[in-house]
């Protein structure tokens, strides 16, 4: 009836002012029911939006509401809402699930078991969301709750929205590009999901999106790929061969927000965690350079992914590899780090970083009969005293053990040493440079 209409606008009007509207009051009057059932009046649509609206009011208010509001079975209605030929319902059950589902993976699983996605899927790729713009809006910010939060929702729920996504990635509205990217990097979120939106030719498509003019496409879009790399060996190369390392080498430029930076030296670390011969690829996209100088960044979340990431190359990539870091200025680096960083983990890593390179000195000193040219690089930095001074000073443990092990085999466990020291040099002269990991055929020449 009209009475029945005036009165719900009425709630609804009351719900929707800006601060301090009186949800609480409202649920105490024992309304939401009433409200339920008004949503079901299939024949009046404009009934079911205003009662459809003023409990999505109620539901995005406090937990305690929201969860009042699942306990009243709304959900499964705006689930059935979404079949509606009346834009506005539509629009307002997607605004409601999109807000419960965002509540939380227990919201987001029960909106799923609801079976809220393949008709939401319908929405989105139908006429209805043609017709009102905000319809496709909260329809695509709606989907991106309902792949969000950890655990991940199970792959065989969401799976099917990978397509539909690909397709809203072409949009001419930011806004659905950057919440359709991000359902990707959410349903990709772990080695076991990456193949879903490789097998849909989803990983060249984001790769170009980390370049895109819209700034807001590149976290997102990085997200993606750096679940893509962070997978095994098979799964990274399909990153590299669609020109990933590329992308991230203009995501570290230092102008570039720190989030980004921090996010992309992830996944070159991913990369150098790999074989040499993905490690190949990292030098020829010129990133050793870049890992060197972000090494040195004043950001410590950025700075920590690079020496990770010198770390990774030091463990997994061949001699060759490892001499051109050293070429690059990793020796000077890692004497600054250990010498500046107060972060117990990095001094860790660093430490050990610096005794897989010296190992590896050792190698190229054994096969030219000299001395570790290394040692003399370091020399430089004044890294025998900064050793010293850790394994003195430090309050770590593992910190002083392991700069006490590397001074005394290197340094005799003296600064003074390196004064001492002849310079020892590496083959007959010619040209520096890396010509390619020598396992793959490549030369190195010193």
């Amino acid at each position: 009836t009209g009475e029945v209409h005036q009165g719900v606008m009425l709630i609804r009007k009351l719900l929707a002012v800006q601060e301090d509207a009186p949800t609480d009051q409202v649920v105490e009057t024992g309304v939401a029911p009433i409200l339920v059932k008004c949503m079901e009046q299939t024949e009046n649509t404009r009934l079911q939006f205003e009662a459809s609206w003023a409990l999505s009011n109620i539901a995005s208010g406090s937990k305690e509401n929201t969860m009042y509001v699942l306990q009243t079975n709304a959900v499964p209605i705006w689930v059935s809402h979404f079949s509606s030929q009346d834009p506005d319902v539509v629009e307002q059950a997607a605004w409601a699930v999109g807000n419960i589902a965002g509540e939380g993976f227990k919201c987001r699983d029960y909106c799923l078991e609801c079976g809220a996605l393949p008709p939401l899927l319908n929405v989105i790729v139908g006429p209805i969301a043609d017709q009102k713009l905000a319809v496709m809006q909260n329809s695509v910010w709606a989907l991106s709750n309902l792949c969000r939060f950890k655990p991940c929702p199970r792959l065989d729920l969401v799976v099917n929205a990978i397509p539909v996504v690909l397709q809203l990635t072409t949009s001419s509205v930011p806004e659905i590009v950057f919440d359709a990217l991000w359902t990707l990097s959410y349903i990709s979120d772990g080695p076991d999901r990456v193949d879903s939106i490789m097998d849909a030719g989803a990983v060249p498509i984001v790769i170009e999106m980390m370049g895109a003019q819209q700034t807001r496409c590149h976290m997102p879009s990085l997200r993606t790929i750096g679940n893509v790399i962070a997978g095994s060996d098979r799964q990274t190369q399909v990153a590299l061969n669609a020109g990933a390392l590329h992308k991230l080498r203009g995501l570290l430029d230092p102008r570039c927000a720190r989030g980004l930076r921090k996010e992309a030296m992830w996944a070159v670390s991913n990369v150098a965690a790999g074989p040499p011969a993905q490690i190949d690829l990292v030098v020829q996209a010129q990133l050793f350079p870049v890992i060197i100088q972000t090494m040195g960044a004043r950001e410590p979340e950025v700075m920590k992914e690079a020496v990770w990431t010198a770390a990774n190359i030091a463990t997994n990539g061949s001699p060759q590899q490892i001499h051109f870091m050293v070429e690059s200025g990793l020796l000077e680096k890692l004497s600054s780090t250990l010498g500046e960083s107060n972060d117990v983990n990095v001094i860790v890593v660093a430490l050990e970083t610096l005794a897989s390179v010296l190992e590896v000195g050792d190698k190229f000193a054994e096969e030219g009969e000299c001395a570790n040219a290394y040692v003399d690089l370091l020399a430089e930095q004044g890294c025998a005293s900064i050793l010293e001074n850790l394994s003195e000073t430090n309050n770590n443990d593992s910190i002083r053990e392991l700069a006490q092990q590397i001074g005394s085999q290197y340094f005799g466990g003296n600064a003074n040493v390196m004064n001492n020291m002849t310079s020892g040099t590496f083959g007959g002269g010619g040209g520096q440079g890396y010509e390619g990991d020598a396992d793959n055929g490549g030369e190195f020449n010193f």
